[in-house]
């Protein structure tokens, strides 16, 4: 029997030391999972179009402190551009370390990873509820979307880690009471832009938040409103370093792929704009992992419903958007809304709003086991974990039973994915005729096929370099022939692309494309039939060759790929080339 001295001792708080270090041993575990299977299924293979894009621009970077220094870098990095540079400036130095540009990108977008988890629990550990940071690391952790663009060189996670850092610092100052939290909160509003364009859409959102949690919070409105100001000015300070000399760039962007004619070439296709969030949501997260976070999400937010409806008076009101995860549940609610403005359902484009998300479904769970289970709360707890952990078993081991592809049909949406393995990979996208597997030897064989396609385009017979693609391949396309001339020569080279989408499938269309469009000067030309691993819609190659030969190209050489398909190398005569 349990002595009276023991039972005591078992309730005894823990050292205050304890639930950090466990903490950072669980993120350590994780990054160290991650770095496992980086090692082990992305070592050498091939890469994505953004990929490719991304590592190419960290190239030129890095091309830019070699030869000017850090002024020579700062112009590269803030020169005009439609992408955003944050990511691949941070790549650039790591690089410079003498790191390859494959291996340093995935090594800052891993460690983007992590520091979203440390963030995380920083702003989970608000509540001071330790079932809160717990489960709210889970839930965030094994997420399928927030693992896969883990290990992924892309702009995802580190703008989800900016909007955490954005709503700690805002949690710090005490409703900007306290004006050096206020500055660090705008400067990390301010870095958002500057790690993935189209987070400008969350911009207004962390403001207006930043408002109401000032005007909730009892103060020197003076001051608070001085900490608004100052807040602001850095954050625009912080963007402008780039928007400024990018400002037409990004509006084109924005006006085309945000809210113009090529957003609807990204659209989900769902029936309402709610059903096309739905969509966007559950492509990150999983139908398993969704509703685990809808239920906890209601759980959080009844409690503040039931209060609002009981009592209207403004103290209520100030006390509920005072509570911990007001900021966050208005962030989510808001950059959902931002989200349904625009048709571009984008790549992980809802993965920012899914950290906030996890602190307000945890600290739901944590309240139904708290009130529904007694004393069965420790085993309901790690039953949830338990779930959410076997759930993340096909992100590392594609044998598992749940990698097979199960779906979900919702009226007015694409079917929603349930359980998954395949396109876990972002790199590695699931096609018609099946996916492109990764095994080494075919490691090997891309890295053949992409050196002989950049050698024809290099020092072939040809008075120029300029190349132009005539297809749009997952993983032969202008970004990988690019970042393979960068690697080789430091410089890049003229490439452009056929745009399908804008251009027309005719044989006069392609004909001036390559004449007087913007192949008029590519004294290269590649074609590949077929649609496996290619982007849609997908043009009409014969069309395409036979304006090729009526221009005055020829066929000087034809490259397979792993995936079946055929390359065929173009030379033109005659124009300068």
């Amino acid at each position: 029997m349990t002595s009276p001295q023991a039972r005591e001792r078992a309730r005894a708080p823990l050292p205050a030391v304890v639930i950090p270090l466990v903490t950072l041993l669980g993120i350590t575990g994780w990054t160290a999972a991650n770095a496992w299977w980086l090692a082990t299924h992305r070592a050498g293979r091939p890469l994505n179009i953004d990929e490719a894009g991304y590592l190419g621009i960290a190239l030129t970077y890095a091309r830019g402190w070699e030869l000017g220094g850090p002024t020579g870098w700062l112009d590269a990095v803030l020169g005009p551009s439609m992408h955003a540079p944050l990511t691949p400036a941070v790549t650039s130095l790591v690089v410079l370390l003498g790191w390859g540009p494959e291996r340093a990108g995935m090594a800052v977008v891993l460690a983007s990873g992590a520091l979203t988890l440390v963030l995380l629990a920083l702003l989970a550990a608000r509540l001071r509820r330790r079932a809160v940071v717990g489960l709210a690391l889970v839930l965030l952790a094994t997420t399928p979307g927030f693992l896969a663009y883990s290990r992924n060189v892309s702009f995802a996670v580190p703008a989800t880690a900016l909007v955490l850092a954005a709503l700690l610092a805002l949690a710090r100052s005490r409703g900007l009471t306290s004006t050096p939290w206020s500055l660090a909160f705008g400067v990390a509003v301010g870095l958002l832009p500057l790690t993935r364009t189209m987070t400008l859409a969350f911009v207004p959102v962390l403001l207006v938040v930043a408002v109401v949690q000032a005007l909730a919070t009892p103060g020197d409105r003076r001051r608070q409103a001085l900490a608004l100001l100052l807040a602001c000015l850095a954050a625009a300070g912080v963007a402008a370093t780039w928007l400024v000399p990018s400002r037409e760039l990004v509006l084109g962007y924005l006006t085309s792929y945000g809210y113009g004619a090529q957003s609807a070439a990204y659209s989900l296709g769902a029936a309402s704009p709610p059903l096309a969030l739905l969509g966007m949501v559950a492509k990150e997260t999983f139908v398993p992992h969704f509703v685990l976070g809808l239920a906890g999400c209601a759980a959080a937010a009844w409690p503040a419903l039931r209060a609002l409806r009981a009592r209207h008076s403004r103290d209520d009101l100030r006390r509920v958007a005072r509570h911990p995860l007001a900021a966050p549940a208005l962030v989510v609610a808001g950059g959902c809304a931002a989200l349904m403005s625009s048709r571009n359902a984008g790549s992980a484009f809802a993965l920012p709003l899914l950290g906030p998300a996890a602190v307000i479904a945890a600290a739901g769970w944590d309240r139904l086991l708290r009130g529904r289970v007694g004393a069965a709360r420790p085993v309901g707890l790690a039953l949830l974990v338990t779930v959410c952990v076997v759930l993340a078993v096909p992100s590392f081991h594609r044998g598992s039973v749940l990698a097979e592809p199960r779906y979900v049909s919702v009226p007015g949406t694409p079917a929603l994915i349930v359980t998954e393995g395949e396109n876990l990979h972002p790199a590695y996208v699931t096609t018609g005729r099946g996916v492109l597997r990764d095994h080494p030897a075919m490691a090997v064989e891309w890295a053949r096929s992409v050196d002989r396609l950049t050698t024809h385009v290099l020092d072939g017979s040809t008075a120029r370099p300029d190349v132009a693609l005539g297809f749009r391949g997952y993983f032969v396309n202008v970004n990988t022939l690019q970042l393979e001339v960068l690697e080789r020569t430091g410089v890049g080279v003229a490439v452009v692309q056929i745009d399908p989408v804008t251009l027309g499938e005719d044989l006069p269309a392609y004909e001036a494309w390559l004449t007087s469009g913007s192949a008029a000067a590519s004294c290269h030309l590649l074609t590949s039939p077929g649609t496996v691993n290619e982007f849609a819609p997908v043009p009409d190659t014969g069309e395409l060759e036979a304006a090729a030969a009526r221009v005055g190209f020829r066929a000087v050489d034809r490259v397979a790929t792993p995936d079946g398909r055929t390359v065929t190398v173009w030379e033109r005569a005659g124009g300068g080339c």
